[in-house]
């Protein structure tokens, strides 16, 4: 599911959160990277139908965000991921799903099982099923977050730092089951991990007060480091420039 957004602009009252942000996601793994308060979850919370542009055209699989009826239909389709997941830690995770299912509209209980347990195979959480959200470890937690929002296999995935709490070992399992995910559908993430870009990522942009100051490969990215080739001295480098490049260069 192909994301494009023209000259995007949010605000919160008076504070601007977006300005002008053009990007084209194409398919498989775009990341989103750039400091605290660049705008990265707004524009998550954006392409997931939970605010509409104040400015500019957000288009997330033909569906214009800017019509309520839009943004309405597009929940559907998309799988979300907040900065701040809301569970529910009176629930086990099997009920959890299961309820989360049902509010997404799926009103077969065969079916919902199904869908559980398939998601919670996916994140390594069949030991779990059983266990209250309110004794999970942050990064389990996590992985539960996950593991709804891959409910119903939808074909967008906006996922708001993934990876963020978990051991290495559940973190690499992550990584590997994204790509994989990304061969089929998109998934659009926020990181301050670059090895997240590294691993996963197709295409990256970076946000610095709200602009996307560079949209392009990973590797275009690295090469914008004086001396071309690692991605850390790279985004350092956009990021602190004084005229950051120009957002479309490979």
């Amino acid at each position: 599911m192909r994301v494009t957004a023209t000259d995007v602009g949010y605000r919160y009252g008076r504070t601007r959160a977006l300005t002008g942000v053009t990007l084209d996601t194409g398919g498989g793994v775009f990341g989103l990277l750039g400091p605290n308060g660049a705008g990265k979850s707004t524009l998550l919370r954006l392409l997931a139908g939970t605010l509409r542009p104040r400015s500019g055209r957000l288009v997330v699989g033909g569906h214009d965000l800017a019509r309520a009826s839009a943004r309405r239909g597009i929940r559907r389709l998309v799988g979300y991921l907040p900065e701040r997941p809301e569970l529910y830690p009176h629930l086990t995770v099997r009920e959890f799903l299961d309820y989360t299912a049902l509010l997404n509209g799926v009103v077969d209980a065969r079916q919902r099982s199904e869908l559980a347990g398939n998601a919670m195979e996916r994140l390594a959480l069949t030991l779990e099923a059983r266990t209250g959200i309110a004794a999970l470890s942050t990064g389990t937690r996590q992985r539960v977050a996950i593991a709804h929002a891959l409910l119903g296999e939808p074909p967008l995935l906006v996922l708001d730092e993934p990876t963020a709490g978990m051991d290495p070992m559940h973190r690499h399992r992550v990584r590997t089951l994204l790509a994989e995910i990304g061969r089929t559908a998109t998934v659009v993430l926020s990181t301050h991990d670059l090895d997240d870009v590294r691993l996963l990522c197709d295409r990256v942009a970076v946000l610095r007060g709200g602009t996307a100051i560079f949209v392009g490969s990973p590797g275009g990215l690295a090469t914008t480091a004086p001396h071309g080739a690692d991605l850390e001295d790279g985004y350092t480098a956009v990021v602190s420039a004084t005229t950051p490049p120009a957002p479309g260069q490979p």
